[in-house]
């Protein structure tokens, strides 16, 4: 949603934001191909719009309405270098904090096998990535109080799994909360 957001920017025929995007036509007879590109406004407009979607969005679980947000992978470069790894919006700036705005927030890989089917693994926690260079995010939203650790990946990827393993987690730190306060 958010390429198709920047695209529809670009392509627009009326100035969005402080600064003119760069865009021109190429004619070739009854052809006419735009090529446009963004500027920062354009970034954070969508950025802002794909926000307050989401945050509309929360209402649905308080109703419990489950609702599933889907994201492609960012692979990019901060300007210092760092490796980025993460959920794509509209750009990179908001890579980091994505996951904070949701309850769960998993990262699913598909890594290849030679004649076989592709392995899926869904990671519960943040992890290194990229040689150990990158950070992959994630938020399971795991109890701390829980005795038993929350596993990192789980293969193969299961969302059913990852969350009966969260909820038994939120029972035992319940339960161990109890234990403590002597009730």
């Amino acid at each position: 949603m958010g390429e198709a957001l920047l695209t529809a920017c670009a392509r627009s025929e009326f100035q969005i934001g402080q600064m003119p995007n760069q865009k021109f036509t190429v004619s070739r007879g009854k052809e006419n191909i735009t090529v446009a590109s963004n500027n920062k406004a354009h970034y954070g407009i969508v950025q802002g719009f794909l926000l307050e979607a989401i945050w509309k969005s929360t209402w649905l679980t308080a109703r419990d309405i489950d609702v599933l947000w889907t994201f492609s992978v960012n692979r990019g470069e901060e300007s210092d270098s760092t490796p980025i790894l993460g959920p794509k919006l509209a750009g990179q700036a908001l890579t980091a904090a994505i996951p904070k705005w949701f309850q769960y927030f998993f990262r699913i890989s598909s890594t290849p096998t030679e004649g076989g089917d592709p392995r899926h693994i869904l990671h519960l926690t943040e992890s290194s990535e990229l040689a150990g260079i990158g950070h992959s995010f994630g938020n399971a939203r795991y109890s701390l109080d829980a005795s038993t650790k929350l596993p990192t990946t789980i293969e193969p990827a299961s969302l059913v799994q990852a969350l009966q393993l969260i909820q038994a987690g939120q029972q035992e730190a319940e339960e161990n909360l109890k234990k403590e306060l002597g009730l």
